[in-house]
């Protein structure tokens, strides 16, 4: 987390892991990050080891906890053509299509869309 993190020292104003497994089965993690602006990052990232499957959900959010955007992996919206990869664009019911998504590939978005205004 901290390699994703780094490039962004004017961004961000604070992280902190919440929770964190590590073990031969799995390796799960659940962090928030406080960017400057107000706004937060919630991350859920989890690697089940045995079959290889790995879940994400990474929630950005203002300060007053509206959704700004949310990409995850979660095993529902079949019909989206990249399922289960999907994104949730300002709002639950605004689902669209993602790309497989990584803490590092979030944190360029937001910072374009914070610096850009």
């Amino acid at each position: 987390m901290e390699a994703a993190i780094e490039p962004y020292p004017d961004l961000i104003s604070s992280w902190i892991i919440t929770a964190q497994e590590e073990n031969s089965v799995v390796s799960f993690r659940k962090a928030r990050i406080l960017f400057r602006n107000g706004s937060s990052l919630s991350i859920f990232e989890k690697l089940h080891k045995p079959d290889n499957h790995y879940r994400y959900g990474y929630q950005w959010q203002t300060a007053d906890n509206v959704l700004i955007h949310r990409w995850d992996n979660a095993l529902h919206y079949e019909q989206i053509e990249t399922f289960p990869f999907h994104q949730h664009v300002g709002s639950e019911e605004n689902v669209q299509p993602s790309k497989p998504m990584t803490l590092a590939d979030v944190l360029t978005i937001i910072a374009q869309r914070i610096t850009s205004g």
